[in-house]
């Protein structure tokens, strides 16, 4: 089952059909829905390369230290079988394991747009964030990847 999810998820990364043509600022408000409801593919689908690549060291290094059991437990599957994936496939399942386990996802808030600035290759998008706590400005950085749009959370 896993796996027929992962090629749909491939296949939809493939013809681009998450962000296609929108604006940065459009990007982030379609980043915030996925995470608002839970759509872990086209949450993950919005991260740049390196932002992918960041998670999953990150990801990997946690599960090397945790015990096998609880790794399988939160992915559905044996690490051996895990790796197998590409890195986007990997932080899709990660997320998607998360996001079950716990009772809110933790990045779901609402958000207003602010501003968008483009200078070539990269955007940022000035948001208000409000998370029923507080409201806090934010700024959100993007990279034009392949003609599209993707947060950047490399530092970079």
């Amino acid at each position: 089952m896993k796996k027929s999810i992962l090629s749909l998820i491939v296949l939809l990364i493939g013809s681009n059909v998450f962000s296609s043509g929108l604006t940065p600022s459009e990007v982030v408000a379609d980043f915030n829905d996925a995470a608002n409801e839970y759509d872990m593919e086209r949450y993950v689908y919005h991260f740049s390369e390196g932002t992918v690549n960041e998670f999953v060291d990150f990801f990997e290094s946690l599960y090397q230290m945790r015990e096998r059991k609880e790794f399988e437990q939160l992915t559905g599957m044996q690490i051996e079988e895990f790796l197998e994936y590409s890195d986007t496939e990997k932080l899709v399942i990660i997320f998607e394991g998360i996001a079950e386990s716990e009772e809110e996802f933790e990045v779901a808030v609402d958000i207003e747009i602010l501003s968008e600035s483009i200078d070539g290759d990269n955007s940022t998008v000035i948001i208000l964030r409000d998370d029923d706590e507080e409201e806090e400005e934010e700024e959100i950085h993007l990279v034009l990847e392949n003609d599209e749009w993707k947060l950047d959370y490399t530092g970079e």
